[in-house]
């Protein structure tokens, strides 16, 4: 029969074995009931406190779940607005999965709100890296943004042109190169990109915006009150509205 010592030694074994298979398949079945219920509550119910609670639960079952590292840096970013607290869960995830694009991906976007433009490309070019990335323009799209801002000009053009060309629906990349344009003042340049986004994306009233300021910079006051007024009908009981609104008032 085994001493006290010995079978205490076996039984740390055993621990040490289950601990290094990781979780069992009743965990791994627990963390995604909880990482779906996370997400609902993200997706459905904006609740930024639920979501925390289930995303950490998942995690307790399962500590190599990514996606839930995922959603909590999304959780912290998007809702809360703490981008500190966002990088830290996506660089655990990077830890498990180096080669996540989405994970790093968004950690360059929370990058890019903290003005940390260097670190925040290197995390876009890790996610263009990966050939099996699903949504590569939207990397390339953001590295534009983050090269353009570190004060590379035409390399973050020629990322934001690349992503419109590999998914011409893409808003955020017709917006972002009529932004650039606008700040460098080529008007025309602008208002031909903002004039694609306002194609592309027609549910979007932010583009009748864009180019009432590109009209307003050149002194097209006529076309810029119509735009506004296409901003202000277009998505009422909104911020921008409520913004478009003022500046109509203001030209009568």
């Amino acid at each position: 029969m085994p001493r006290l010592g010995e079978r205490m030694a076996a039984q740390l074994a055993l621990l040490l074995v289950a601990a290094a298979c990781g979780p069992n398949q009743k965990d791994i079945e627990s963390a995604q009931i909880h990482f779906d219920l996370g997400v609902s509550a993200m997706e459905n119910t904006h609740d930024a406190q639920t979501a925390i609670k289930e995303l950490r639960i998942a995690l307790q079952a399962n500590p190599n779940l990514v996606d839930a590292y995922n959603a909590l840096g999304l959780v912290y970013h998007l809702m809360l607005h703490r981008p500190e607290e966002a990088i830290a869960n996506y660089q655990a995830g990077l830890k498990i999965d180096p080669k996540n694009g989405e994970v790093a991906n968004n950690e360059g976007a929370a990058l890019t709100d903290l003005g940390r433009y260097t670190e925040a490309a290197a995390m876009f070019e890790r996610a263009l890296s990966n050939d099996l990335y699903r949504t590569p323009y939207i990397a390339q799209g953001n590295l534009g943004w983050a090269l353009y801002k570190s004060g590379d000009v035409q390399a973050g053009v020629g990322h934001l042109k690349t992503a419109v060309q590999i998914n011409p629906d893409y808003c955020q990349g017709y917006r972002s190169l009529g932004m650039i344009a606008s700040e460098l003042g080529q008007l025309a340049e602008a208002e031909t990109q903002f004039r694609a986004f306002e194609k592309h994306c027609p549910k979007l009233c932010e583009s009748h915006y864009r180019l009432a300021m590109v009209m307003l910079k050149r002194g097209d006051q006529g076309p810029a009150r119509d735009q506004l007024g296409l901003c202000s009908s277009g998505c009422p009981s909104t911020d921008l509205a409520v913004e478009c609104d003022r500046l109509l008032k203001m030209m009568q």
